[in-house]
């Protein structure tokens, strides 16, 4: 358990330091346009509770290509991957997640904080040693970007996810259901103003 605490301290104050670092060097109000980006591509590090195993899965990558289409609403597309060890054996654990959704954004209003908050559904699959499992996630969560430049950012979120899995056993064809909470941080690559 130790080991967990010490790996989520160290993520938590790596992402910290980066935001401090670049609050410094955020562009000034005036330089900046007052709404998010059109077109956005988001790359990052994170870091999932997983209650189907009752373990922590600290090895992930998340993408996300996001398209502004009013003043603060974005359409919002997010492939994520998850790879951890089921307690003290050698057995992997892979989660897998390609989902779509929504995305409401401060329009900053000028300011190089910009928080958000986004309700995003789609596919789950788990893989590795312990089998495979196919699903459905709800995923809804938030989070912070620190823009650093006119088409850069810093990002900071977390996340709940409600997930579903199929389950086939001596008593036929069921569901099951898992909660899962992930955090993490990453940058924001504006592509389109």
């Amino acid at each position: 358990m130790l080991l967990t605490i010490r790996s989520i301290t160290r993520a938590t104050t790596l992402i910290a330091l980066a935001v401090l670092l670049l609050a410094g060097t955020a562009t000034s109000a005036s330089a900046q346009d007052d709404v998010p980006a059109r077109t956005t591509i988001f790359g990052g590090y994170t870091f999932m509770v997983d209650r189907s195993w009752d373990e922590n899965l600290p090895y992930g990558l998340v993408a996300a290509l996001s398209q502004r289409f009013n003043e603060t609403t974005s359409l919002v597309f997010e492939a994520s991957g998850q790879r951890g060890k089921y307690g003290s054996t050698d057995f992997n654990i892979e989660r897998w997640a390609f989902l779509g959704g929504f995305k409401l954004q401060s329009t900053g209003g000028g300011e190089a904080l910009m928080p958000f908050i986004q309700v995003l559904g789609g596919l789950s699959r788990q893989a590795g040693d312990v089998g495979i499992q196919n699903g459905w996630i709800i995923q809804g969560g938030g989070g912070i970007d620190l823009r650093f430049h006119e088409r850069f950012a810093l990002r900071a979120f977390a996340d709940y996810r409600f997930l579903r899995e199929a389950q086939h056993d001596s008593e036929g064809s069921h569901g099951t259901n898992w909660n899962q909470y992930r955090f993490g941080g990453g940058l924001v690559i504006a592509l389109r103003k």
